[in-house]
């Protein structure tokens, strides 16, 4: 689970900042 979350959560926060 915790992999998962570094996973999956890491990309979607860095294309969020990029993107906002």
């Amino acid at each position: 689970n915790a992999s998962c979350t570094t996973n999956c959560l890491a990309p979607f926060v860095k294309v969020m900042d990029e993107e906002f």
